[in-house]
């Protein structure tokens, strides 16, 4: 999956299930999601609502993590996408 789309659903994903309100052409992928102002709780629902969508399972190291960034998520799910397809 190319990481242009997976970006694309985790901003859809943002603004739209968690009525996120942040322009997000200005920001960074490096930039964390708290700093951006989502709170763990926001953050613990982004992450099962993209597990939902992408049809993985996140490791305990980002689903428990404050500094988690855009860009982590993103290598993440490229990365699982991957493993699957080899396993296919």
């Amino acid at each position: 999956m190319v990481q242009a789309n997976i970006e694309e659903k985790i901003i859809k994903t943002l603004k739209e299930d968690l009525e996120f309100q942040v322009d997000f052409e200005d920001i960074s992928k490096d930039e964390t999601f708290i700093k951006l102002g989502l709170d763990s709780l926001s953050y613990v629902k982004l992450i099962v609502l993209l597990e939902e969508k992408f049809g993985i399972e996140f490791d305990d190291s980002l689903l428990n993590s404050n500094e988690a960034t855009m860009q982590d998520i993103i290598e993440f799910i490229v990365r699982t996408d991957s493993s699957e397809e080899d396993l296919n």
